[in-house]
């Protein structure tokens, strides 16, 4: 699993969990992807106010005016089956609603769920055309990312490949910097959107920027 720090601007040791590292003049190299991925699920959960919800999709999205203005105010979700394949194959599977301040939308840019809330989104005309990601470049890919990790329309943030699909910056491949940038600037402008201090770095403006 590589982190491509030069090109995301990642503090020195931008790994603080404990796993096996190795470093080069440009790359860290987390040797195990898979004990990533359970390590920060660990530590995320142990939070008092996480919850995750499994084999859960996000169909839809809650739309209000809000102060005069079309908003996003939360989550249609469902059996992530039903959504796949259908509400047509099910009997009674009404979805379920979840309300929020705030909605952080990173469904990247694969499968049948990718860039779902762009799509939606444009379907229900809050954004226009998607241009889709354009070919890789990872050294432009990284950057624009992180840059174009931003709150779209009022109440929804996009992080991740989906921002590559609105911006139709180039795809990432295999690397995965901008992927843990892009996902604490998206925390730190849903805190600044409530109303908290993100507590920054100033050696890291790229996070609220």
């Amino acid at each position: 699993m590589i982190v491509r720090v030069g090109t995301t601007h990642l503090p020195c040791g931008c790994c603080p969990l404990p796993l096996p590292t190795a470093f080069d003049s440009s790359d860290v190299v987390i040797r195990h992807a898979a004990l990533f991925t359970s390590t920060i699920m660990s530590r995320v959960l142990q939070a008092p106010n996480v919850k995750l919800f499994n084999a859960t999709s996000a169909e839809d999205l809650i739309v209000k005016e809000i102060d005069g203005v079309q908003s996003v105010a939360g989550v249609v979700t469902n059996w992530a089956l039903v959504t796949l394949f259908g509400h047509d194959t099910q009997s009674c599977m009404d979805p379920n609603v979840m309300e929020s301040k705030v909605v952080i939308s990173c469904t990247g840019h694969d499968g049948p769920l990718g860039a779902s809330g762009v799509k939606r989104l444009q379907r229900i005309g809050m954004v226009g055309d998607i241009p889709g990601m354009s070919a890789l470049d990872m050294n432009t890919a990284e950057d624009a990312v992180v840059a174009g990790t931003q709150e779209v329309v009022p109440g929804m943030i996009l992080a991740g490949m989906e921002v590559a699909e609105l911006s139709g910056c180039p795809r990432m491949g295999p690397t995965f910097g901008a992927m843990m940038i892009s996902g604490q600037k998206a925390a730190h402008l849903a805190l600044k959107k409530l109303g908290k201090t993100p507590g920054v770095p100033s050696s890291l403006p790229q996070l609220i920027a």
